[in-house]
């Protein structure tokens, strides 16, 4: 809860674009696991633009270019690829600390191992 005194303020959403994506995501492929440099990393549509899917914050994840081509024009049930986490809108008013995504860290690369 954040208390305002008494002022409205816009919601504001940042631009959606892939270096916010991967920063929202932690450089992290959310298919696989992996961190990897911005440069190994592509935009996925959970939903394929081509099947319907829009490009919005819900519906795009960091993945890398090797689970992105593994997956293809399908949904991640359809080709087996559960997603690590749910793509959401950032805001400003919420922000992962830095030992919390170290435990969420933990529990990607243990789901990966478990899954492997």
């Amino acid at each position: 809860i954040v208390a305002l005194q008494g002022r409205i303020l816009r919601e504001f959403t940042p631009p959606l674009c892939n270096r916010t994506l991967f920063r929202r995501d932690d450089h992290r492929c959310l298919y696989c696991g992996g961190q990897f440099a911005r440069a190994e990393l592509t935009r996925d549509h959970v939903l394929p633009t081509s099947r319907g899917g829009t490009d919005r914050w819900e519906n795009v994840v960091a993945a890398c270019k090797r689970c992105n081509w593994e997956k293809d024009n399908q949904t991640p049930e359809e080709a087996r690829m559960p997603l690590l986490a749910v793509p959401f809108r950032p805001n400003p008013w919420e922000r992962v600390l830095a030992d919390q995504m170290e435990y969420l860290s933990q529990r990607f690369r243990a789901e990966r191992a478990w899954a492997a």
